[in-house]
């Protein structure tokens, strides 16, 4: 019950951020986004969710996260 718990609400989770991205879309060209995107430091959240989710999933970040340049 559990395991379907976490699936629900990862499910939840992704329909909403495409319903998100949906509305960035529609917006005229050059208006802000709802929210920044997600970036490499937030890898280890979505991993998580995702064994949480009963998924085997392994994160090796070999030199860490670094900073990309936008674009």
């Amino acid at each position: 019950a559990e395991a379907l718990a976490v699936v629900e609400s990862t499910g939840r989770n992704a329909l909403d951020e495409l319903r998100r991205l949906l509305g960035v879309l529609r917006h005229e060209q050059g208006a802000p986004a709802i929210e920044p995107q997600p970036t490499a430091g937030d890898l280890a959240a979505l991993v998580e969710q995702w064994r949480d989710a009963g998924m085997d999933v392994e994160l090796d970040l070999e030199d860490g996260p670094r900073e990309l340049p936008a674009g």
